[in-house]
């Protein structure tokens, strides 16, 4: 890769890489590094992939990677968000890769306890934990008939399919050999979508904390801040994973009504709550598209009446309507 300009290499391969892809983040970007290199836990490298940034953020790597040996950096043309995770994956040598948004961070016991899990239980390839969100008092813990013990696969692969577990890649450590021959779709986003499950179909036994440990950074400029056109191309692009996996699960009748099921509560929420028009008919358009390759023997009954609602127009109605009663019972 004649664009890749690598410092810092260690002798011996760590346990962990971390992979944090960089772009446009020089105001989160130190925070994020501070709470990696302050780990209790220090069998690790960090490689800091930056993907073509325009701001201070290149020269913020290299002087990271001065001060400390575990850093090496990348810096490449701009591939976007799953191109810089591919680069990152190729260049990690850990036994386990665990991904890091850069305008994100972790707590600081996040890798001891990891560590900790992968050393209980030879068997276990993968570690999940929760997440909590700067600013709401709410945690994102996982499952609690899920936590404090190694569990079989496929427990965990369908709850990330059917959307109790969210598909965030960064929300896992995973034995880097699942990755061999899976790579982050470049030129599309909902890119997690289109991983997660695959790796997590390669598992062996995936133990699950019961602590949140990665603080997930929500930005202003979320989908439904941006265009009009972004969100379609967002929309599209979620559904386009959610069709592969769908595909990938077409033999397994359970996980696949549970794909379908995922699919329709992301579809339903972006009809709901799209801000514009012309938004809103276009996800009625892929919902009606979607619809017809559904298992309809085993979606709920609430779902097809969704779609009854969405086809005589007054969905979004009953959707405020139904809140609104709930805010009032709860309030009693």
């Amino acid at each position: 890769m004649p664009e890749t300009n690598m410092t810092q290499q260690h002798e011996t391969a760590p346990l962990f890489s971390v992979v944090a892809p960089v772009y446009g983040v020089e105001q989160y970007l130190d925070t994020c590094v501070a709470s990696i290199l302050g780990q209790s836990f220090d069998d690790f490298e960090l490689i800091l992939v930056d993907d073509g940034s325009p701001d201070d953020c290149p020269a913020k790597c290299d002087r990271w990677a001065a001060k400390d040996t575990r850093v090496r950096v990348i810096h490449q043309t701009n591939k976007g968000l799953s191109g810089a995770r591919n680069t990152g994956l190729d260049a990690a040598r850990g036994e386990f890769v665990l991904f890091v948004d850069s305008d994100d961070a972790i707590e600081n016991d996040l890798l001891e306890l990891c560590a900790h899990a992968i050393h209980m239980d030879s068997t276990v390839d993968v570690v999940y934990f929760g997440y909590t969100v700067p600013g709401r008092a709410r945690k994102y813990a996982l499952p609690a008939n899920l936590t404090d013990h190694a569990n079989h696969r496929r427990d965990v692969l369908w709850n990330i399919v059917r959307g109790v577990i969210p598909s965030h890649a960064w929300q896992f450590v995973a034995q880097r050999s699942l990755y061999q021959g899976i790579t982050f779709p470049v030129g599309r986003v909902a890119e997690d979508v289109a991983v997660t499950y695959r790796v997590i179909s390669r598992a062996n036994k995936v133990y699950a904390l019961p602590d949140c440990l990665y603080r997930y950074q929500v930005r202003s400029d979320s989908i439904i801040g941006r265009s009009q056109e972004k969100q379609l191309s967002y929309y599209k692009d979620e559904v386009t994973s959610f069709r592969e996996m769908r595909a990938a699960f077409h033999d397994d009748r359970e996980l696949l009504i549970a794909a379908d099921i995922n699919m329709l509560d992301h579809l339903f929420a972006h009809y709901i709550y799209a801000n514009d028009r012309a938004v809103a008919r276009s996800v009625a358009a892929l919902i009606s598209d979607e619809s017809k390759s559904l298992r309809n023997d085993g979606v709920p009954l609430t779902y097809r009446c969704k779609m009854v609602l969405l086809d005589a127009g007054v969905l979004g109605a009953y959707s405020a309507i139904r809140n609104i009663v709930k805010s009032i019972i709860k309030g009693k």
